[in-house]
């Protein structure tokens, strides 16, 4: 166990991975901030919305229909073809996920922000432009650190 909890310390940058494992207390309040603005994010949706979020949420990046074997290999890939073990990919494939999702979860937040400011754009309101994302990494906690993006948060 001990190995596992050093392991993870290669990539906390933030340390606050390692303070939640040490911690005796397991209240997730990240994940219970992600899942009420998730809430509030799909109230507003419409049915053909929802149906498009739904299947972008459920994406995987080595499971599929039929294709679970292309995914993997273009995955490998883009990790640079190393050997690894199955279960080792299935925890690659959450930490991209993961990394994805704080990315894009920090653009939102840029794009709401922008909006407050009334930010006048060619571009359609609802489209995320690059400079949304550029944010995102900019105020990425574990980003302003390091330059690691996994286990950081959006600082508002």
């Amino acid at each position: 166990a001990q190995s596992i909890y050093d392991t993870i310390g290669l990539f906390d940058v933030t340390g606050e991975l390692q303070r939640y494992l040490k911690s005796d207390v397991k209240v997730d309040e990240e994940k219970r901030e992600r899942l009420k603005r998730l809430s509030e994010r799909t109230a507003l949706m419409d049915e053909d919305e929802y149906k498009e979020y739904t299947v972008a949420r459920t994406y995987s990046f080595c499971a599929g229909h039929g294709v679970r074997k292309a995914k993997i290999g273009r995955f490998l890939k883009w990790l640079g073809s190393p050997e690894i073990a199955p279960n080792a990919l299935v925890v690659l494939n959450y930490m991209a996920c993961e990394m994805i999702c704080c990315i894009v979860e920090g653009a939102l937040w840029s794009r709401r922000e922008e909006g407050k400011n009334h930010f006048v754009d060619i571009y359609p309101f609802k489209a995320l432009q690059p400079r949304h994302y550029e944010e995102s990494l900019r105020k990425n906690k574990a980003y302003m650190i390091g330059g690691n993006i996994l286990v950081g948060s959006y600082q508002c």
